[in-house]
């Protein structure tokens, strides 16, 4: 992907960034980080009690994705690493159960999820709603499309990388580099590009 395309993506469509750089560029993103250790560019979390809460981010209701780009300690272990959802109201989900991921996009956890397996520890997830599905990506492959979820929550709930946001024994271990929300859905040959496929 040439630095022009890749630009336009950034400055058009991304409306969140978190590169990780440190503590405070992560307070300055509004997150508040709990027993989370950086370093040059990587959030370590223990499985414990690391997490960071972040305010409220907007989802746009006709379509968005979000990106992640992570070192997973243990591919069996059933781990959240980044959600916005409260008991009622869902904008995203990542889970992995047993080595493979779910990405949920509105509605409840019993909706049907975009699913794809894991074979590797050290991935580039991104998970897409385009206004009508919902799809989960790694390393630039496509996995099931989960078909047409209740619309994503916009509002209210705070965004949590981590863990679940009701804490719970399914925390995350291990490291993420990058998260990146996007004001659209983008298309397979966008994170395609971006994953350097």
């Amino acid at each position: 992907m040439t630095k022009e395309s890749r630009y336009h993506i950034e400055q058009q469509d991304v409306i969140f960034y978190e590169p990780f750089l440190d503590e405070f560029s992560v307070r300055r993103n509004g997150g508040v980080p709990t027993d989370v250790t950086f370093d040059k560019g990587v959030a370590s979390f223990d499985g414990t009690s690391s997490v960071i809460i972040y305010g409220n981010q907007y989802l746009n209701p006709a379509g968005f994705s979000v990106r992640v780009k992570l070192n997973k300690t243990d591919l069996s272990d059933n781990e959240y690493f980044l959600m916005k959802r409260t008991d009622d109201d869902v904008g995203f989900i990542f889970f992995v159960i047993d080595a493979d991921l779910y990405f949920y996009s509105g509605g409840a956890l019993t909706a049907n999820a975009a699913t794809i397996a894991l074979t590797e520890t050290e991935i580039e997830v991104v998970g897409v709603y385009d206004g009508t599905n919902t799809k989960v990506y790694v390393n630039g492959v496509v996995g099931t499309d989960a078909g047409s979820p209740l619309p994503a929550d916009q509002f209210s709930t705070d965004m949590y990388a981590g863990q679940n946001y009701g804490g719970g024994v399914t925390k995350y271990e291990g490291d993420i580099d990058l998260i990146e929300i996007y004001n659209k859905g983008l298309t397979q040959s966008e994170i395609q590009n971006l994953a350097g496929v």
